[in-house]
């Protein structure tokens, strides 16, 4: 169960002031963040690279402006200096109908731990739409958490970070985690993230209802509590919950298995159906000052965690001793083997284990474990008898990770 806390602009007091001199919040330049979600929600436009004059109409995928979209993020990073990578993926929309999507990433190294990075998220498709208008990308649908990432990436760019960043821009909602995982084989990344930081929703409206939802990592590192208090004028226990633990299945703990912190900020989901919809529809209804706040905050969180890594865990966030940290596959022993092999593994938490056997050919021969398990450390035996010499493929699934093992049958 969540913990829940309140915390209170009160905590301001306990921060070091010097911590404060040394985070860019105030590189922060509240234009360029107005500039982009009044263009990714179609209220201004922009000239493309083919030197159009272009404006966003809808902002979902599969749409014209969904790819305008992504243009324009690709644009504005290269203009800051950035490399771009992207990943195209095909997803399901309605039916049968398909279209493609795409997600894009740009990598900033650290000076002193580049091998740990820091993930920095947000979504910039519209695809959600519930109550609001189905022919506009919505101002806070996205719109906002893109353009607070986009500018987080603008003020790193120049700065000297001990520890590397990758952005990344997911370009569908629903699929994102699911596209990534699917590179996963080759991701230079995926294995040195230590913690992600996703935004979401974070412009508000106007109609007073300010609440929104943030998740901190870690109970004992108040200090995030004193960054989000010190830059955020308006956190009050009125209109901001803090849930404080771990996130396991956020993009990068659901492909590694690994108990990654995550903290995330988005609008609070009580207030989703009468007012994000309906109402965020029009840069009319934003709160421009709690906006530029919000983002000041996350733009010193992000900043902190790269010079100071991951936050200390509480107690009551970590696995009890002797239960892993990762759902991990390892390698078989011995390997090569004849006639049988010890396939051992671990879980992090009691979850049900899919473990098939696949030849060469990528045919399934053998299904080993189909059954719940608890958390730990496991091993089973495969006895290969009555099958070929060759190579062959152990694949472990608990929930929506997926791990591999490459093994050797020599008789």
């Amino acid at each position: 169960m969540k913990r829940i806390i309140i915390i209170s602009i009160l905590l301001v007091s306990f921060a070091p002031v010097t911590l404060y001199a040394l985070l860019p919040s105030h590189q922060v330049v509240v234009e360029n963040l107005n500039r982009h979600v009044a263009i990714l929600s179609g209220e201004e436009g922009f000239v493309h690279p083919d030197s159009q004059n272009v404006q966003i109409t809808f902002r979902k995928v599969g749409q014209p402006g969904y790819a305008l979209a992504g243009d324009y993020l690709k644009m504005e990073l290269e203009s800051y200096g950035y490399t771009v990578d992207t990943f195209e993926y095909s997803i399901f929309l309605t039916g049968n109908s398909r279209a493609n999507a795409e997600d894009i990433f740009v990598y900033k190294e650290g000076k002193n731990h580049p091998d740990e990075i820091l993930l920095l998220s947000a979504f910039y498709d519209g695809s959600l739409t519930w109550g609001g208008s189905s022919e506009n990308p919505s101002a806070d649908m996205n719109a906002s958490g893109t353009a607070a990432i986009l500018e987080t990436a603008r003020i790193f760019f120049s700065l000297d970070l001990s520890r590397s960043v990758l952005f990344a821009f997911w370009g569908s909602e629903g699929d994102a985690t699911w596209a990534f995982k699917e590179t996963y084989s080759d991701n230079p990344w995926i294995d040195r993230i230590f913690m992600q930081i996703d935004v979401e929703a974070i412009g508000f409206d106007t109609l007073g209802l300010r609440r929104t939802e943030a998740q901190i990592p870690s109970s004992n590192d108040q200090v995030y509590l004193d960054i989000l208090a010190r830059f955020d004028s308006v956190v009050t226990s009125e209109n901001i919950d803090i849930s404080v633990g771990y996130n396991h299945y956020g993009a990068a703990g659901l492909i590694t298995g690994c108990q990654i912190p995550m903290m995330s900020f988005t609008q609070s989901s009580s207030y989703y159906n009468s007012h994000i919809w309906t109402h965020g529809d029009s840069m009319a209804y934003f709160d421009f000052p709690v906006f530029h706040d919000r983002v000041r905050a996350i733009v010193a969180m992000a900043a902190y965690t790269a010079e100071n890594g991951a936050p200390d865990l509480s107690p009551s966030a970590v696995s009890h001793e002797g239960v892993p940290e990762c759902f991990t596959l390892f390698p078989n022993y011995p390997n090569p083997f004849n006639p049988a092999t010890t396939i051992r593994y671990s879980l992090p938490e009691a979850n049900r284990v899919i473990l098939n056997i696949y030849d060469i050919t990528g045919r399934m021969v053998e299904q080993i474990i189909n059954q719940h398990a608890p958390a730990g450390y496991h091993t089973i035996s495969w006895d290969a008898t009555g099958y070929s010499s060759g190579i062959y493929i152990a694949r472990m699934q608990a929930r929506d990770v997926v791990k591999t093992q490459k093994m050797v049958l020599m008789k």
